[in-house]
């Protein structure tokens, strides 16, 4: 009787254990399955907003143009944008800026005009602001761009250089009318005033009539992880007062090339900006308050995929609630064969 009862005592003890180890493995793959739903549901619905595609345009056609500034000036709609828009830009591998605008709201566009080039340098890029002149008493009109040098350092173009004489930098030029200009030569130099890697694709947000801000990438070709910065011009937007590096919330690794920075009618900042994806450029969206610190939308924009290229892009904000992205859009992926896009997004909270 009492070795029955041993025996069935053990006999017991060991299927409580077995009961015990089943129940912590069917607990395990519970936990384990809810936390699998909640990471597919959470990078389902990571970000705040919804962004829905509303409408698609080609705008302009070319030899390889892209990088489009647009400013609603007035009744007018004002273009600029880069790149080799003829057959002899093309022979030239000179990058140039040229000028078209609209005074029926965009449903058709004058013959573009050349607008700014200087000779022994690519230029590229334009973001323009629009200033009242105290002392002219007159509106002026200032172009951020940026700037290489097209000598070869090694027999190499400095498309492909590394050395600090072959930086892409920043330069300025003034104009009374947009599309007429004076070139005033480079104002952010390799010296950026946060490190040496130069400063490439601006884009200029006015604080006032004598205040900017600058934002960039620093140049890639310095072999170095690009910086986004931003510089504060003063002085008729020549002088550098400050340089400081944006900070990033998510999406922290990947590089970010050409941003675009804009403030929505209720006073956020946004900045859309090139990344990589399998090897093409794609285009995302991040917000701020504050200019400085930057959170990526996650599950937000992702402009772009399988075998196109889409850069540079400019943004405007039509309402509360929408904007357009004019871009460069190359849809066969080979970087040569740029033309600039309109494409309309709805932009709500969830």
């Amino acid at each position: 009787m009492n070795i029955l009862t041993q025996k069935n005592k053990k006999l017991l003890s060991l299927v409580v254990v077995f009961v015990i180890v089943a129940l912590g493995l069917l607990l395990f793959y519970y936990l384990k399955q809810n936390d699998d739903i909640s990471s597919k549901n959470s990078s389902a619905s990571g970000s705040l907003y919804i962004e829905n595609l509303l409408s698609t345009n080609l705008l302009f056609s070319g030899k390889n143009i892209y990088s489009p500034h647009i400013l609603k000036d007035g009744n007018t709609i004002r273009v600029w944008y880069g790149g080799w828009l003829t057959e002899e830009d093309v022979k030239s591998g000179q990058d140039v800026i040229y000028y078209t605008q609209s005074t029926d709201g965009g449903k058709s566009f004058i013959k573009p005009k050349l607008a700014l080039k200087y000779d022994g340098y690519q230029i590229n890029d334009p973001s323009v602001v629009k200033i009242y002149n105290s002392i002219s008493k007159s509106d002026m009109y200032l172009m951020y761009y940026s700037l290489l040098p097209m000598k070869k350092v090694n027999n190499q173009s400095c498309w492909f250089s590394t050395p600090k004489s072959c930086r892409n930098t920043i330069g300025l030029a003034v104009s009374t009318d947009a599309k007429s200009w004076s070139n005033v030569g480079e104002v952010i130099p390799t010296n950026n005033r946060y490190d040496n890697n130069g400063a490439w694709s601006p884009s200029v947000l006015k604080i006032n009539n004598s205040k900017f801000l600058v934002y960039y990438n620093t140049d890639p070709n310095s072999g170095i992880k690009p910086q986004i910065l931003v510089t504060t011009l003063t002085t008729g937007g020549s002088k550098i007062t400050e340089t400081k590096k944006v900070k990033f919330i998510g999406d922290n690794n990947s590089w970010k090339l050409n941003v675009d920075i804009s403030k929505d009618p209720n006073n956020t900042y946004h900045m859309f900006y090139n990344t990589f994806v399998k090897d093409k450029f794609v285009v995302k969206h991040a917000i701020s308050s504050d200019g400085i610190t930057w959170n990526t939308i996650s599950s937000g924009l992702t402009l772009g995929g399988g075998n196109s290229n889409i850069v540079t892009p400019n943004v405007l904000w039509d309402s509360r609630n929408t904007y357009s992205v004019y871009f460069g859009f190359d849809s066969v992926g080979n970087n040569l064969d740029f033309k600039i896009h309109k494409w309309q997004y709805s932009f709500n909270p969830k």
